[in-house]
């Protein structure tokens, strides 16, 4: 089975798939059962809204993205580098801002999201966490 695989600033990562037309391809071969693999921000715009990563990737670097509507391929919000550095206290930033408000998913280096469970990479099945 084919894999797709997408890394960078989440903003700019985002506009250029929209300029490309790669988000409609993504969007394409997820629904027709490739498996994707998104890691920082390839997992970030899996979301319905990538806005609340700000804190975290600079939009600015993304000039010609309109809005912050992504792919709403999971009713959740990935947020990686959850205990890692340099991103440790941004994301717990993010975390307090949003947690009331959004379907947060936070995830260390060392974990997945598979199914929509938290999986660490080297053991069982985690603990969601709740917002």
């Amino acid at each position: 089975m084919s894999t797709i695989h997408c890394y960078n600033n989440t903003f700019f990562l985002f506009q250029e798939l929209i300029r490309t037309g790669a988000d409609k391809i993504i969007t394409e071969q997820i629904h027709s059962g490739k498996i994707y693999i998104g890691e920082s921000a390839g997992s970030i715009i899996m979301a319905p809204d990538i806005e609340y990563v700000t804190a975290m990737d600079d939009s600015t670097a993304a000039v010609d993205l309109e809005n912050f509507s992504s792919l709403s391929l999971v009713p959740f919000y990935p947020l990686p580098h959850y205990t890692n550095s340099p991103f440790k206290k941004t994301v717990e930033k993010i975390i307090s801002k949003y947690e009331s408000a959004l379907a947060l998913k936070p995830i260390s280096n060392s974990q997945v999201i598979q199914n929509c469970c938290i999986k660490d990479i080297f053991q069982e099945e985690l603990p969601r966490h709740s917002s």
